[in-house]
């Protein structure tokens, strides 16, 4: 476990933010593991062909190095506390503002981590002309993957805020971070952190900011290294309505489905289960299950297992049939 101190004074002031940076560094990562993010497969398909573009290719191979699964992550490109609201804009004039010498020693202390990609040569080299491609391949992913989707991502961000706030005030603070996650526990003075190393960090702490996240997949995340105001970012709820579409299904389809079977079929454009389903179409689970059944049988919906959820997604075949309506 990890841990760092947090009082009950701190608790009252924690606050709640978002941060554009981090998705745009996490959905990164959700294209090299797209099993990991089945809630965003439909805006994967689609990121997948913005990224594989020709002109896209300067900065995929700065973004690919310098977004690395367990390993390259210089601190110069994370999230970092601020006094005023995230925006895109904002965040990347911080990241632009950074200094030659904070571009050395955030590379050089990534030597722990494993041999570094070959781009860490180059800001080696000529840290200032590095920044510069780093700053243009964060901003073009930004336009290209992040953006046009963004009103959505953050409807779903300042949801899940509104509910933290609610459960904080009504609840108090125990039942606001086992809410996030079922292994993080407060005792009153101290948060513990789900994780695999025992770090627990000694020196104090101004506050405390929680963010939410769409693309987080896991256990909750925050610094604990460093003594200003700490941010522990979260896997945002609901998640998996990001994509939904409230469409009634076409008339045609209805009539040869059934309007149920027809309904659930369109929602299952987007991973759902059977839960989310009931929910949304106001059925009975097993009524849903049911009609899963029929649709998987006839071939026009498929399953996968995402941890503890099976996930149902209209196959290639029933999105033909609801294209071609």
């Amino acid at each position: 476990m990890r841990a760092f101190p947090l009082s009950r004074e701190q608790v009252r002031d924690v606050s709640f933010e978002y941060s554009p940076l981090y998705e745009v560094l996490l959905s990164r990562l959700a294209l090299r593991w797209p099993a990991r993010h089945a809630a965003h497969a439909s805006w994967i398909d689609r990121a997948v062909r913005v990224d594989a573009d020709p002109a896209f290719a300067p900065h995929r191979r700065v973004l690919d190095q310098l977004i690395r699964p367990y390993g390259w992550f210089p601190a110069f490109v994370q999230p970092q506390p601020q006094r005023q609201p995230r925006t895109w804009s904002v965040e990347l004039a911080g990241i632009e503002a950074t200094t030659v010498e904070q571009v050395r020693s955030d590379v050089n202390a990534l030597g722990d981590a494993g041999p570094p990609p070959p781009f860490a040569q180059e800001v080696r080299a000529d840290p200032a002309a590095a920044l510069r491609l780093i700053v243009a391949a964060l901003d073009a992913w930004w336009e290209r993957g992040i953006r046009p989707v963004w009103d959505r991502m953050a409807e779903v961000l300042d949801a899940d805020i509104e509910h933290r706030r609610h459960t904080l005030h009504s609840h108090g603070p125990r039942m606001l971070f086992s809410s996030i996650d079922r292994r993080l526990r407060w005792d009153g003075a101290t948060l513990h952190l789900p994780s695999e190393s025992g770090v627990t960090a000694t020196h104090p702490t101004s506050a405390l900011t929680l963010l939410p996240s769409v693309f987080l997949d896991h256990r909750p995340m925050a610094s604990t290294d460093s003594p200003v105001r700490r941010m522990l970012f979260y896997p945002a709820r609901n998640v998996a309505t990001m994509w939904s579409s409230s469409a009634p299904p076409p008339r045609s389809i209805a009539r040869l489905l059934g309007t149920s079977r027809a309904t659930i079929l369109r929602l299952t454009t987007q991973p759902r289960t059977t839960t989310e389903l009931a929910r949304l179409t106001h059925l009975g689970q097993p009524t849903v299950s049911f009609h899963l059944g029929v649709l998987r049988d006839a071939g026009l919906v498929g399953s996968q297992r995402v941890g503890r959820d099976v996930l149902y997604r209209a196959s290639p075949l029933g999105r033909r049939l609801l294209d071609d309506r």
